[in-house]
């Protein structure tokens, strides 16, 4: 089996195992710390001083997550499994991987260039929600997280 799929999540050095992850989704969105000022014209004008990646990883599978032994009171590093799109192509705005299997590609679609990146990034979170479905036997856990340090305006 390919790297890729023995490593996908890795947080804290932690490997989520395979049979945890057999089915998995991961969301990012940006915060930001931001104000909309409205002009005197009624114009508005948005203010931003910080701005952060936040993601949400949540997975299932025939055992647990194996992340409960992390010490969630410090700041961890997160290799990200799902890539991270840049439209206008670009450096990403964010540390990526750079093991083989999780390149940061350029493709030019319809005449705009789009970066496919893998964000690692260091990150603050909770231990993972997790639970058993007792009719299935099939494990389900959660993991929602934020980059401990903000990007800039």
């Amino acid at each position: 089996m390919s790297a890729l799929r023995d490593s996908a999540f890795i947080l804290g050095g932690i490997a989520v195992p395979l049979y945890a992850r057999l089915e998995w989704s991961q969301t990012y969105r940006w915060l930001e710390g931001a104000t909309t000022h409205r002009m005197w014209s009624g114009r508005s004008v948005k203010q931003r001083t910080w701005r952060k990646l936040a993601t949400e990883i949540s997975g299932g599978g025939w055992v647990p997550s194996g992340l409960s032994a992390l010490d969630y009171s410090q700041p961890l590093v997160l290799a990200c499994a799902a890539p991270l799109a840049i439209v206008g192509g670009g450096t990403p705005p964010v540390p990526v991987r750079t093991e083989a299997d999780f390149a940061t590609v350029t493709l030019n679609v319809d005449g705009v260039d789009i970066t496919y990146c893998y964000p690692k990034i260091t990150v603050y979170c909770d231990p993972p929600q997790e639970q058993l479905d007792g009719v299935t036997g099939n494990y389900g856990w959660r993991l929602s997280a934020e980059m401990v340090d903000p990007i800039g305006g």
